[in-house]
């Protein structure tokens, strides 16, 4: 997993970027074994977050498409052709640990 994930679109400051860039990285973490750990399992960002929130922790939503997202573009996660509903009314892909030796069917 790359060391930092945070998107400095608020131009903090090196000390700030650097305290930001570790809670990025241990939410990613978090994120990540949830699908490790599960996985034949398949999870929309709203799954996770409900995980996450039911543990305890406060990531908005967005933290956690974006932490889907980057471990996506980094191989660790593979989105599926299956969608569930989301807190909006809305469908969400679901996405699968990329190791999985059952994978569901991709687009």
């Amino acid at each position: 997993m790359s060391q930092s994930n945070f998107h400095n679109t608020i131009e903090l400051d090196i000390e700030d970027l650097e305290i930001e860039g570790k809670q990025v990285s241990k939410q990613e973490h978090l994120v990540l074994d949830i699908y490790k750990n599960n996985p034949s399992e398949i999870y929309s960002p709203f799954d996770v977050w409900n995980i996450l929130t039911n543990r305890g922790y406060n990531y908005p939503i967005t933290s956690i498409r974006r932490s889907v997202s980057d471990l996506t573009n980094e191989n660790y996660l593979i989105k599926t052709s299956t969608k569930r509903d989301g807190m909006y009314g809305m469908k969400n892909f679901c996405w699968q640990y990329k190791n999985a030796s059952t994978t569901v069917r991709m687009f």
